[in-house]
């Protein structure tokens, strides 16, 4: 990795079956960082806003960030659809409560 990133962390290369990734938290924004334990891959960063989702890894061949750009509510879906079985769905939306 070594490329001074935000959430940046070393690996002890040998120590497998861990899951590595870190998440800070800022006044508007969430970070999410995921590594890819055998180094096979960048880091995966997660910078999430109130109104914006961005989804970055670094590619070495271009020498730049790939960023994928989503809404929050296509976030919230992606993070329910995980563990879900296969199938098409439709969920109700989790609003807010405003105290």
């Amino acid at each position: 990795m070594g490329y001074g990133l935000p959430g940046e962390i070393t690996i002890v290369f040998g120590e497998r079956n861990r899951k590595i990734f870190t998440v800070e938290f800022d006044h508007d924004e969430v970070c999410i960082t995921c590594v890819d334990e055998e180094a096979n891959h960048e880091d995966l960063i997660v910078n999430s806003f109130d109104d914006i989702v961005f989804i970055r890894q670094w590619n070495q061949d271009i020498e730049t960030f790939e960023v994928v750009t989503i809404s929050p509510s296509q976030w919230e879906e992606l993070i329910e659809s995980i563990n879900s079985t296969e199938g098409a769905f439709i969920m109700p939306r989790h609003r807010k409560k405003v105290p």
